[in-house]
């Protein structure tokens, strides 16, 4: 008989990591109000762990910090707590244990600013026939310096035995009616 030898050679125990995931797109940031910005975006990997979400003040700013990470799957993020008229760009990647995608386009919203406007005047009148009545009001709005809103939208409403809401849009003068 000749000896014989049985060699076995290979990494035994751990399975290499996945691929990186694909990148995330179509990013939009949309500023819902004065201090939130929600984020959008399309999830193009099955493999991702999460999503790291990374913002920027400014226009045209380009140093980005991890603001958070969403779940697996995840294709929505609300930033709160911004600043009112301020710009911010935003910036998402996905990752799992073999790395990271590449970052979505970035996208940027602008909060809008915040508005101490104000009702100046508010003058009513009434009028009635046999069993028949009619109300009118006419608004009149100002912003903080007391210039007239133009454009302005106002909604009112009222009860006790007949309720309902109505709304207008000031003139010129900053009134409706």
């Amino acid at each position: 008989p000749q000896p014989f030898a049985l060699v076995v050679s290979g990494a035994f125990g751990t399975a290499p990591p996945p691929p990186a995931p694909l990148a995330p797109s179509n990013l939009v940031a949309t500023a819902i109000s004065a201090t939130r910005i929600d984020l959008s975006w399309s999830d193009n990997s099955s493999n991702e762990t999460g999503f790291d979400i990374e913002r920027c003040q400014g226009a045209g700013c380009d140093t980005f910090a991890n603001i958070a990470q969403a779940a697996a799957g995840a294709t929505s993020y609300s930033d709160t707590g911004r600043a009112s008229g301020t710009t911010y760009r935003y910036r998402v990647r996905a990752f799992n244990a073999g790395g990271q995608s590449g970052y979505s386009d970035p996208a940027t919203a602008i909060t809008p600013t915040t508005s101490q406007s104000h009702v100046g005047n508010l003058n009513g009148t009434t009028t009635s026939t046999k069993n028949n009545w009619q109300a009118s009001v006419t608004v009149t709005a100002h912003d903080p310096s007391h210039a007239a809103l133009i454009g302005a939208v106002v909604t009112g409403a009222w009860s006790g035995g007949f309720s309902a809401t109505a709304s207008c849009t000031t003139n010129s003068a900053g009134q409706c009616t």
